[in-house]
């Protein structure tokens, strides 16, 4: 008796759909008196090459965010210059990829430190 080996191809659908990327994680702000350096980690690019990255930020009591586009967008920290003395400040970030945005990241909060004059 021979033994017979046959290879078979099945075809099933993807199980691999590309989607929105999800939110990067703020890690740390790290303040001076004018400046914060901002840290993140990237969540699931969602199967798609990551286009833009937006850092976010405001004054606690505004109610506009700033933002910044970060370029090229697989950049890990990004230092915002020309704040505000002893101010607090709110920080988030997004990514897009071809399909759209992630939502805003989790709300980091911070505060510049005091001028020394």
């Amino acid at each position: 008796m021979e033994n017979v080996t046959e290879n078979l191809q099945i075809d099933q659908p993807s199980l691999f759909s590309p989607a929105h990327p999800e939110s990067p994680t703020i890690l740390s702000v790290e303040t001076s008196v004018t400046n914060a350096v901002v840290t993140w980690k990237f969540g699931d690019d969602g199967g798609l090459a990551l286009i833009a990255l937006k850092l976010q930020y405001k004054k606690g009591s505004q109610s506009n965010w700033q933002e910044i586009q970060i370029k090229p967008p697989n950049k890990v920290k990004y230092t915002i210059m020309e704040l505000e003395p002893n101010t607090n400040y709110k920080f988030r970030i997004l990514a897009t990829n071809s399909l759209g945005s992630s939502p805003p990241s989790s709300i980091y909060l911070a505060k510049t430190t005091k001028s020394g004059r």
